[in-house]
């Protein structure tokens, strides 16, 4: 038998400052950059992670809308058997080893309404798929990450954080080259 977390209880616990709105992407991110690593791509496929910015609205040339969300998609190797264990692992030891405390994807609820995924990953010469909404009422046990066969012709993930709160929409850059720079400066400081 294994513990049970209440998911609502662990995202009110889980810390994301006003002024740190981006924290739930780069925790999305650095899973991507994670998730290529353990692909192993070979020599002749390079790693590929994107990043969309979501926004409110039509983008007229005066006035740029707030962003609402970001769509994350890296070509790594998705959410397969191990990783999506890992996933339904509150303070899972997966990435232990390179500082992952399991708790990345709860900041996604603090700052969002949800997430969306879909994951294809390699099951031995097959590959297969997930696509699951996680948000505070996600359980394990309703199947909605259960695998179906891929009809994408290689592993990756695309991550949805969905409807940025009204608390963090002051302290989101609205403007991608500040967007750009602050994910630039995340990731010089967090390697350094």
């Amino acid at each position: 038998m294994s513990i049970r977390v209440n998911i609502a209880n662990q995202v009110r616990q889980a810390t994301v400052l006003a002024w740190r709105p981006l924290l739930p992407l780069f925790e999305a991110v650095m899973n991507s950059f994670q998730a290529i690593k353990e692909a192993k791509l070979p020599p002749n496929i390079s790693g590929r992670v994107t990043i969309e910015v979501v926004r409110n609205g039509p983008q007229l040339d005066l006035d740029v809308p707030p962003i609402t969300g970001f769509r994350v998609i890296d070509n790594g190797n998705g959410l397969d058997e191990h990783n999506y264990e890992s996933f339904n692992t509150a303070f899972s030891p997966h990435k232990l080893s390179r500082g992952g405390k399991g708790l990345g994807r709860f900041t996604w609820l603090k700052a969002f309404d949800h997430a969306e995924i879909e994951s294809t990953f390699k099951d031995g010469d097959a590959l297969h798929m997930r696509s699951f909404v996680f948000d505070e009422n996600y359980d394990v046990d309703d199947g909605r990450g259960l695998p179906k066969p891929a009809t994408q012709t290689q592993s990756g993930a695309t991550i949805e954080l969905v409807g940025l709160k009204r608390l963090y929409h002051g302290q989101c850059p609205r403007s991608t080259d500040v967007f750009i720079q602050k994910l630039i400066e995340h990731f010089i400081l967090a390697s350094g």
